[in-house]
């Protein structure tokens, strides 16, 4: 999700949300969309809550690569976690 304030520019806020109980296990607000702030918001979940066995996301391209693994693939798949990602 994003925000954009007319003086400050562009806000991006990534959160990871527990599917079940719709509860907001980690969240930030950033400048950029770079994929090492997913992972950073990522890894705070996990450090809190615990790796769980599978994760939903868009297809973004901090999320998911159409030419190979990005860090973000790359991650999830070191952990063996199941990366769901939504229909185009």
């Amino acid at each position: 999700m994003y925000y954009h304030l007319k003086k400050e520019g562009y806000f991006y806020l990534i959160s990871i949300l527990d599917d079940f109980s719709r509860f907001i296990v980690a969240n930030k607000v950033y400048t950029t969309q770079a994929g090492a702030n997913v992972i950073k918001v990522f890894q705070e979940a996990v450090e809190t809550y615990g790796l769980p066995n599978q994760l939903l996301t868009d297809r973004g391209r901090q999320f998911a690569s159409w030419k190979g693994i990005n860090a973000f693939q790359e991650l999830l798949g070191n952990l063996g976690m199941e990366h769901v990602l939504t229909r185009s």
